[in-house]
């Protein structure tokens, strides 16, 4: 995947054997660009389903072109995606920063 990556990303992709190293830009990457064509045939459905919530969600907050109507879409996606983390995931899962992100678009409003 390194290989076909546009140059325009400034780091390429490493592999996710190697993500306990991955800086805050490759997360970015994955999480926007990468993860959603990755993870779509190496993925259950329903974890895909559900990695690709937080994937929307925050590509329409992190866009300079969002409306205030995206952001309730953004809002709603995040809720979805943290009241559907315990079944999928266990209780243990809602941490803090977890919680947090059913707050990221009111954040992203002001």
């Amino acid at each position: 995947f390194q290989s076909s990556t546009p140059c325009e990303f400034n780091r390429k992709p490493r592999s996710l054997k190697e993500r306990d190293h991955w800086k805050a830009v490759e997360f970015r990457s994955f999480l926007l660009y990468f993860g959603p064509v990755l993870l779509r045939s190496n993925l259950d459905k329903r974890f895909y389903a559900h990695f690709l919530k937080l994937s929307c969600a925050m590509t329409i907050l992190a866009s300079p072109k969002f409306s205030l109507t995206h952001c309730d879409v953004a809002e709603s996606l995040l809720t979805e995606f943290v009241r559907d983390a315990g079944s999928l995931y266990g209780d243990g899962v809602y941490v803090y920063n977890v919680h947090s992100l059913i707050h990221l678009a009111q954040d992203v409003r002001r």
